[in-house]
């Protein structure tokens, strides 16, 4: 299964907070170094289009719904 779990930058940085007890600035350089990692990933198999929901059998904003929320429908996905 292919998943894209995607947030806007305010949540993902609330997130980075919460869960890995880090100041906003740190979340903040946590999240450009993240993407520059996946950038570099993405280019080294040649997936320029990578965050096309094409790809994916699953795409969830984490803005639209909470954690529970999005693994009950991963759970319900994989199970099918």
């Amino acid at each position: 299964m292919h998943i894209l779990l995607l947030a806007d930058e305010a949540d993902r940085v609330k997130f980075m907070q919460k869960h890995y007890d880090l100041t906003t600035d740190e979340a903040r350089q946590a999240l450009i170094k993240q993407g520059t990692r996946r950038l570099k990933l993405m280019k080294l198999f040649n997936s320029a289009d990578y965050d096309q929901p094409v790809h994916y059998d699953q795409v969830l904003n984490r803005s639209k719904l909470n954690l529970d929320r999005a693994v009950d429908l991963i759970c319900a996905l994989v199970e099918q």
